[in-house]
């Protein structure tokens, strides 16, 4: 992954868990967004699996920003 990419990742990381109370809401919405079973409390492996899924499907810059709007409505209510 460059760098640039590595840069786009974060932002995604950093704006979500500022939206979102919780790493959990993040993972579930992740894994809800792929059509995967949502990690159990606690199940760290599980959740590194759904997030590292979750990157390699939506791979780049346009993707994610994508994916953050569609997350910032859902939890706030709104419309993307």
């Amino acid at each position: 992954m460059a760098e640039a990419e590595y840069e786009t990742v974060g932002r995604f990381i950093y704006a979500a868990h500022r939206v979102a109370a919780s790493d959990d809401a993040v993972t579930h919405w992740m894994a809800d967004r792929l059509g995967v079973a949502r990690a159990g409390a606690g199940d760290a492996a599980r959740s590194g699996e759904i997030v590292a899924a979750f990157f390699a499907r939506f791979n780049n810059a346009d993707a994610l920003k994508k994916q953050l709007a569609d997350f910032t409505a859902a939890q706030t209510g709104g419309t993307a």
